[in-house]
């Protein structure tokens, strides 16, 4: 074996090793963070909605209105 497979088994098995020793946190994910990620999340589903009533409101509108003269 060559001297660049050896190093490239060495950086291999840190690599893996480095990678597998990350821990998951272990905190307390309290009201203080969720309940404004859920009224963000709740703003941008009620915005996107907003948006496609109001592509479709006016032109609908406009529609309706010639029709009646």
């Amino acid at each position: 074996m060559d001297k660049q497979n050896k190093m490239r088994i060495i950086f291999s098995i840190t690599f893996i090793y480095l990678i597998d020793s990350f821990n998951y946190a272990v905190a307390y994910f309290g009201p203080g963070v969720a309940l404004p990620v859920l009224l963000l999340i709740i703003g941008i589903v009620l915005a996107i909605l907003f948006l496609i009533l109001v592509i479709f409101y006016y032109p609908i509108k406009k529609f309706f209105k010639k029709n009646k003269k």
